[in-house]
């Protein structure tokens, strides 16, 4: 299912589900940031 939804976003596989949270709706301007880096 992680890898599902992943290539529906077009981005690489998630290592962990928390990755996906957070590259699907950052919780923080600061983890937001950390995807962009």
């Amino acid at each position: 299912m992680l890898q599902r939804k992943a290539s529906l976003l077009g981005q690489p596989e998630p290592q962990t589900q928390q990755e996906l949270s957070i590259s699907s709706i950052p919780s923080t301007p600061k983890e937001s940031l950390k995807l962009r880096a």
